[in-house]
């Protein structure tokens, strides 16, 4: 009967730890996601609307 116990207790904990760890990755692969989107976004705004690309001329200083 505790042998069974054990397996379903250690069972729930490799189910937890497997559900808390694939909520952690699917966080981290939305920041960088959003991470990734924005900074593309803004990086085409700026070349876009800046007059002259003044972005590279910005980075150079």
């Amino acid at each position: 009967m505790s042998s069974v116990l054990t397996k379903l207790l250690s069972f729930d904990v490799n189910l937890i730890f497997f559900c808390y760890f694939a909520m952690i990755s699917m966080n981290l692969f939305t920041l960088f996601f959003f991470f990734f989107f924005f900074f593309f976004f803004f990086f085409f705004f700026f070349c876009e609307h800046l007059p002259g690309h003044n972005l590279f001329v910005i980075s150079k200083h």
